[in-house]
């Protein structure tokens, strides 16, 4: 009797430790360096998923990527996309910060989860209906607009050179806009 419990809880014991283990999630480094004099950020970085060697089980289930920051294991805003639409990761995209002639190593985690993050938006773009259905996009440097076709047909007319003209001198006139 003391040797089949013995056996049990050592049975028991085994199949607890293969429970508690935790699985070895498979992952991949990636070096990126700056071989400039000064230092670079806000500069779109590219990695082929297709050329990353993971298992075809792992990327037919990854419905993300995490990228880590190697050194301080800090989660780097990246965003995975799917080029030919076909349902799976093709690319994954980032803007990583790396002073002058450093290099830094990244580790692409796949994911089985889909997770949002708040972030800073670094532009922000709409349509702009009230203005004759312009649409407009700026970022932290420039600002541009495109005019839709009404105001094709008021240019065509004669009559959006006048209206711009008149509004941006009332918004100088306000202090709104800087005169140059």
């Amino acid at each position: 009797m003391k040797r089949h419990l013995l056996a049990a809880v050592g049975v028991c014991g085994a199949l607890v430790q293969f429970g508690c283990s935790e699985a070895k999630v498979e992952t991949y480094q990636v070096q990126i360096e700056n071989s400039l004099n000064e230092p670079r950020s806000f500069e779109t970085v590219e990695i082929d998923l297709n050329a990353v060697p993971f298992a075809e089980r792992v990327q037919a289930s990854a419905k993300s990527y995490d990228l880590i920051d190697f050194s301080t294991k800090t989660k780097i805003t990246s965003q995975a996309v799917d080029v030919d639409g076909d349902g799976h990761f093709d690319q994954l995209l980032f803007q990583p910060n790396i002073e002058a002639k450093a290099t830094k190593t990244f580790e692409i985690v796949p994911s089985e989860e889909i997770v949002e993050v708040e972030n800073n938006p670094a532009c922000y773009s709409r349509f702009v209906p009230e203005r004759t259905d312009d649409y407009a996009w700026e970022n932290n440097r420039v600002a541009f607009r495109t005019y839709g076709p009404t105001a094709q047909k008021l240019i065509e007319d004669g009559l959006l050179r006048r209206h711009i003209i008149f509004r941006n001198r009332r918004m100088v006139e306000k202090g709104r806009l800087p005169y140059y």
